[in-house]
């Protein structure tokens, strides 16, 4: 059932996030918490929210991205105070909190780091400053220079070495090893050229969405490889793991989906449905029926080829 409606002019949310029984929603028009499961609803932050992190030690706080930087809550979304000392005004758009408490947080073009809580950050990251969105143009369009305009979407922290940090970007992973003291773009193969919107680390796998679907890395083949495609997935911008990481929900265009994870789709197996999913297809035509009925369809059926070959003859013995 529907438990949140966006009140927004633009109709848009941005993030969701959840901890014992509380609900909290990040959109374009303010920050929207409930108590209850969704039952009501209060906001408490006015302004556009993009990002939502909540604390790994203390489940009353929590901290916001906005386009006037970060702000805290310390009593679990009823009051904000600002957090954005060494940030200046920026937008953020991503914020993640490790295990050991230390906080990440991104702009479109830079990524912070803060060991105190949000007292204080400091820069770790900037683009260079050929690919950085704030010295384009509006009118700027990759496809009409052919140079890449790259944009940081989200971050992620390998939970197996913490100091090993990930950035999904529109020019593919970016990779920051030493807490960002070095950094380098993962391999794109087996990618389209669409952006990456956000990376999940389910174990030693990494998962990325992108408008295509959902990918995964193989270590092994030094490749991507994409695992759940077609219309639901176009435009996947969100990942999540749960239930002990048997399953990921991907957001994806209007809907959210749940798919189980089994090394059986990583590697194209064959895979065998059960009996009960497949019932429900017993009516449907097979394959080559419906390839009969796409070429009558297109007008190239055997038989106006075999016509128009027979036409064809004929005119030219005349």
């Amino acid at each position: 059932k529907q438990i949140f409606s966006s009140r927004g002019m633009e109709n848009k949310i941005n993030f969701i996030g959840a901890s014992a029984g509380n609900v909290f929603v990040a959109e374009a028009d303010g920050f929207y918490f409930s108590g209850d499961e969704g039952g009501s609803w209060q906001k408490s932050y006015q302004k556009p929210v993009y990002c939502i992190a909540l604390d790994t030690k203390n489940k009353d706080i929590l901290y916001i991205g906005t386009d006037e930087g970060i702000f805290v809550s310390k009593d679990n979304a009823l009051t904000w105070q600002s957090c954005s000392v060494g940030l200046g005004i920026v937008k953020i758009k991503y914020v993640i909190i490790d295990q050991a408490g230390k906080i990440y947080a991104c702009s479109e073009a830079r990524i912070f780091k803060t060991e105190d809580q949000g007292a204080n950050w400091k820069e770790i990251y900037s683009l260079p400053r050929n690919d950085a969105p704030e010295i384009q143009p509006e009118e700027y369009s990759a496809e009409e220079t052919g140079k890449f305009f790259v944009v940081i979407n989200s971050l992620a922290v390998n939970p197996s070495n913490p100091v090993e940090l990930y950035a999904a970007t529109s020019k593919g992973v970016l990779f920051l090893g030493n807490e960002g003291r070095t950094w380098a773009y993962m391999t794109n193969t087996g990618l389209d050229r669409s952006l990456v919107q956000h990376i999940l680390f389910v174990g030693d796998k990494i998962y990325i969405a992108k408008y295509k679907g959902v990918f995964l890395y193989n270590k092994e083949g030094a490749r991507w490889q994409q695992l759940w495609e077609g219309m639901s997935f176009l435009d996947a911008r969100f990942l999540a793991a749960g239930n002990k990481n048997s399953v990921i929900w991907v957001a994806a265009g209007k809907g959210i989906y749940k798919q189980i994870v089994a090394d059986k789709f990583f590697y194209n197996e064959a895979f065998t449905l059960p009996s009960e999913i497949m019932d429900k297809f017993k009516n449907e035509p097979a394959i080559a029926e419906v390839q009969r009925a796409a070429i009558k369809y297109a007008e190239v059926h055997p038989d106006k080829i075999r016509n128009w070959r027979r036409e064809a003859r004929i005119k030219a013995l005349f």
